[in-house]
């Protein structure tokens, strides 16, 4: 979940597979179409190919975010992240 250049709202999405328990990659996908109707009725989706994620976590509580957009108005960059939570899944014990 992220903002455009405009302030509104904009979520990427994309799924991939845990490497090592540490590192992933995945393409990503904006969806520019799809809603809920005012009866609830979700209406279908249309994704669009935004680009390709990667999150390299450095240990259980902080890693990064790299993102690779094709839009040049996002571009390149890399956020750093913290966790908030855990997940008994994940067996991290660092």
């Amino acid at each position: 979940n992220s903002f455009d250049k405009d302030g509104n709202q904009y979520f990427v999405h994309g799924t991939g597979e845990l490497v090592a328990g540490r590192s992933l990659i995945a393409d990503a996908y904006i969806n520019v179409t799809g809603s809920t109707s005012p009866d609830g009725e979700i209406m279908p989706a249309q994704e669009l190919y935004w680009g390709t994620l990667e999150v390299e976590m450095t240990s259980c509580y902080e890693g990064t975010l790299a993102f690779h957009s094709n839009f040049p108005e996002v571009g390149s960059g890399q956020v750093r992240l913290e966790r908030l939570v855990f997940v008994r899944q994940l067996g991290c014990v660092d």
